[in-house]
């Protein structure tokens, strides 16, 4: 079954993971990120995970500025129909 599943990552360094946290992120097959400048992103990264953020849409004009964070819901639950589906 596809899921979401959100995590906490904290300031960053590993030594900061909850163990359930942890557990999450080296379970998943993609890890979405709002900004790639999180050092847990770089760390999975190095990891072999993939990992996709939002980067590029802070780039982009929006008509009201929080209507990024409607998109980023939007995407994630695209990708999980799309995963499930493929099941």
């Amino acid at each position: 079954m596809a899921r979401i599943t959100a995590v906490g990552i904290g300031p960053g360094p590993r030594s900061c993971w909850t163990k359930e946290g942890e557990a999450e992120l080296l379970r998943a097959n993609k890890v979405f990120f709002r900004m790639g400048a999180h050092p847990v992103y770089e760390c999975l990264r190095s990891l072999g995970k993939q990992v996709v953020c939002f980067d590029l849409r802070y780039t982009t004009q929006w008509v009201n500025p929080v209507d990024i964070y409607d998109f980023m819901v939007s995407a994630l639950f695209k990708e999980t129909v799309a995963v499930a589906r493929r099941w």
